[in-house]
């Protein structure tokens, strides 16, 4: 084989399990990092042009290699402890052919699972119990994985300037600054990380594992649903990542994961749309639907509604996702399908309602939103506890990845129902700890406040839900929130939003104990 000249081992051997005997043996390298605990900064705007080889391994044993056995205990738990917690179900292959063999060659990644590691450990040990709600982590164990981080981006740096780090590399490398940014509830800082990325696949995604593609495109959903007002997700439309590859769709689809590639690239465009649809609005005032931009916006809507529906047919047209004989597994990859897909098509119907009362002839829409975070739930648990599970597989403490959380907090913001609304929130409470960007805690302080001050303003004593069949009416209903001030530790949030024609107050603030930090706009 000829060698392929990668550092420190030939990934033309390595990859297919033989020894490279093209190097000396290389120079185990210091650990360099900052002792500051704050968030380092890191510029991936180049890369050299080489690559890094996927490989088919999916444990750390396969892909262990001598020269970095330091941190080895930490990559075996990271795969053991945070196994269900890398992805809801989806992406796994990054995690087991791509992260960890490159963590066994490329010490910045092996930096970074080390910090991720750590970071677990100390959510395993309740230290962000005490911790304000609106703070970046800041515990002895979290400190400890600032450094492993600032190792990380540091070696990752020096790598750029001398040109000896490839894209794909710095890729992962994002990806891991980014997750290692949400578990520090700094999702400003988390949010650069993946904008940088995002700039490097612009220039070099023909050279990029698909797998890497796709897992930057369901971080930029998530980033734009987010709405965190310190990020440009809410104002610069960066191009989707997956559009590329995606851009025909198929009749069927042959897996889950290419169901949810064609579908993540079509929730960027949805969300952005909204995002568009508010800066506008927000530029031209009462005067927006006059002007002669605003008709390109429902056309723009009614695109992607047919998109939509034209993904949904081909999910429909797949037997192989809806055989009785798939596994469990299978089964809820196929019900968050489905929660992601009723999700942007209710938003993009209701995208230019003139009312919130417009939202009530949906309630069975909303109903079958929480029956599918149920079911998914089902899987895991007895619905009594997310630690008692039915089938041996644990439902995830953390993920990357999202799942059923988005679709259950919008349950809640636009359905009056208050039965269908408790129903919404009690699966929330059963959800993992984190997806993403997304807390539960937080999600379910922030429904609980929306549902008792509606409840309050319509008559009710505010002491608990109301009549079920009771309507909400227009000038009690709160919509446009807005988190504000919320990035001062000890501090609750506080939710700016506009009542209804007639409502008992107008544009208010309204703090909210347990809300997270930089919540940005709700959709």
């Amino acid at each position: 084989m000829k060698c392929d000249e990668t550092k420190p081992a030939c990934l033309r051997c390595t990859s297919t399990g033989r020894k490279c005997d093209g190097y000396a043996a290389p120079v185990p390298k210091k650990q360099r990092g900052s002792e500051k605990s704050e968030s380092p900064d890191l510029d991936v705007s180049s890369s050299s042009n080489s690559t890094v080889s996927r490989r088919s391994t999916r444990s750390p044993e396969v892909c262990h290699s001598p020269s970095y056995t330091p941190g080895e205990e930490s990559i075996q738990f990271f795969w053991s402890t945070a196994h269900t917690s890398r992805a809801w179900q989806f992406g796994d292959d990054f995690w087991g052919d791509l992260a960890l063999p490159a963590a066994h060659i490329y010490p910045a990644v092996q930096h970074s699972l080390h910090a991720i590691s750590t970071l677990y450990a100390a959510y395993l040990r309740k230290e962000h119990a005490a911790h304000p709600s609106q703070g970046v982590l800041d515990t002895p164990t979290s400190r400890a994985a600032v450094l492993r981080y600032n190792a990380a981006v540091k070696l990752v740096s020096d790598d750029l300037v001398q040109g000896k780090l490839p894209p794909q590399v710095v890729l992962i490398c994002c990806i891991l600054f980014v997750w290692l940014e949400f578990l520090r509830n700094d999702f400003v800082a988390g949010l650069r990380h993946l904008k940088s990325g995002l700039l490097i696949l612009r220039d070099e995604q023909q050279n990029i594992d698909g797998d890497i593609v796709h897992m930057f495109t369901r971080l930029q959903v998530q980033a734009t649903i987010h709405g965190c007002p310190a990020s440009d997700f809410n104002s610069v439309q960066l191009a989707c990542p997956s559009e590329a590859i995606t851009r025909d769709m198929p009749e069927s689809f042959q897996t889950g994961a290419e169901a949810r590639h064609y579908l993540d690239s079509k929730q960027v465009s949805i969300f952005q749309l909204i995002r568009q649809k508010q800066k506008f609005e927000a530029t031209e005032g009462p005067t927006a639907t006059l002007s002669p931009e605003w008709p390109q916006f429902i056309l723009s809507r009614d695109s992607r509604l047919a998109d939509l529906k034209r993904w949904h047919a081909a999910f429909r047209n797949s037997p192989g996702l809806w055989s009785t004989s798939a596994s469990g597994a299978d089964s809820v990859r196929v019900l968050l399908l489905a929660m992601s897909y009723e999700m942007g098509v209710m938003v993009m119907t209701n995208l230019f309602s003139e009312s919130e009362m417009d939202y009530d002839q949906y309630d069975s829409n909303f109903e079958h939103l929480v029956s599918l975070a149920e079911r998914v739930l089902g899987y895991y648990s007895d619905g009594q506890s997310p630690q008692t599970n039915k089938t041996g597989t644990p439902l995830p403490m953390f993920s990357l990845d999202v799942g059923i959380i988005q679709g259950l907090f919008y349950v809640t913001l636009k359905c009056r129902n208050a039965g269908i609304r408790q129903r919404a929130i009690l699966a929330l409470k059963l959800a993992p700890e984190r997806e993403g960007m997304f807390h539960r805690d937080s999600m379910v302080a922030a429904a609980t406040w929306k549902m008792r001050m509606e409840d309050l303003w319509r008559g009710s004593s505010g002491d608990g839900p109301g009549v079920v069949n009771d309507q909400i009416p227009t000038s009690a209903r709160i919509y446009r929130e807005k988190v504000v001030d919320a990035d001062f530790e000890r501090i609750p949030a506080r939710v700016r939003f506009d009542g209804g024609p007639g409502a008992v107050v107008g544009n208010v603030a309204c703090e909210i104990h347990g809300l997270l930090s930089r919540f940005g706009d709700m959709i």
